[in-house]
């Protein structure tokens, strides 16, 4: 979405009482044609704009139906302001298109949504299987936030991205949900989401060009392959009803309006060891071609997992991890 357009969307959100376009045009420094414009663009997005040129404009919410949209999503929201929405029916990876906008120039808190994605990606370039029947969400981010140490940033974004997702989950399911490090939310010991954070250097200053981070919840009941079908669940299956995906998406972008706070405080991170699936138990640890035992103790402020192996202490900062039956 356009800065103007963005920018005109929030004016008629900020006065439900309605708007003129003339209003409108002052308050932005923008010509009337180009508050038109924005309107009329607005309203192919499905935004219902009730008024005319010289009428005033106002927005109307309706009854919301549950339905992926963006003006769903927008009623939702608390922090408007604060969030660009491109949505899609159907796009090969949310986690690509987001990338694509942030090296265009998009602004942090861009998010590209999606009902289907055919080409998901997860973690060390697997396939995610990402049909209709979940929501795909990817949020472009700051490339560096005061006070974290560039090491430090992919590890706690993973962390808080987890702890998002759970009570955002939470909040529209009543579901409890446990966090498996790194990046996977379980319930009842199956899969129900998964997260993928990717980011972009810039070599010659040694900082990021672009961080992405993905959410994939699976919503509702769906056709599952086989190599899925005892390892993977859905909230609708958990919780006995489906839920709105618009207000899921609306309840996870608005844990990231005080984002970069939270990673400098790590608050969040008490958090994400209360939810964690692992700790205490007997673990396999996975990092390249190394294989070992070892058992889950605890996870430091930076989102790394600290396993005992033989009594000795390790920290893990990368890698996977299975429970050993």
């Amino acid at each position: 979405m356009s800065n103007t357009k963005h920018q005109v969307l929030l004016q008629l959100i900020a006065h439900p009482e309605g708007i003129s376009g003339q209003a409108i045009a002052e308050r932005l420094f923008v010509v009337r044609n180009g508050v038109w414009k924005a309107i009329e663009s607005l309203r192919r997005d499905g935004y219902d704009i009730r008024g005319a040129a010289g009428d005033g404009y106002k927005i109307h919410w309706g009854e919301d139906d549950g339905a992926l949209s963006a003006p769903s999503i927008r009623r939702q929201l608390k922090h408007n302001e604060q969030f660009h929405l491109e949505l899609h029916d159907s796009i090969d990876s949310t986690n690509t298109r987001a990338k694509a906008l942030a090296q265009s120039g998009a602004p942090p808190f861009t998010a590209v949504i999606s009902a289907e994605q055919t080409a998901g990606r997860g973690r060390a370039g697997r396939s995610f299987h990402s049909p209709v029947g979940g929501v795909y969400v990817s949020i472009i981010l700051p490339t560096a936030v005061e006070g974290i140490r560039l090491h430090e940033l992919g590890g706690l974004i993973t962390a808080f991205t987890a702890v998002a997702a759970s009570r955002a989950i939470g909040e529209v399911s009543g579901l409890q949900v446990g966090i498996k490090w790194v990046n996977d939310l379980f319930i009842g010991g199956r899969k129900l989401c998964g997260i993928l954070t990717e980011g972009g250097g810039d070599m010659e200053s040694g900082s990021f060009s672009y961080i992405v981070v993905g959410v994939g919840i699976n919503t509702h009941k769906t056709e599952l392959p086989a190599e899925l079908a005892t390892i993977a669940t859905d909230i609708e299956s958990e919780c006995g009803t489906s839920v709105s995906r618009s207000l899921l998406v609306g309840r996870l972008l608005d844990q990231f309006a005080d984002f970069e706070s939270q990673l400098v405080t790590r608050s969040f991170m008490d958090e994400y060891r209360s939810r964690s699936v692992l700790l205490g138990r007997e673990i396999t640890v996975h990092r390249g071609s190394d294989c070992f035992a070892a058992k889950a103790v605890d996870i430091d402020n930076n989102g790394a997992l600290i396993v005992s192996v033989d009594g000795v202490l390790q920290t893990i900062n990368s890698g996977e991890v299975s429970v050993r039956l």
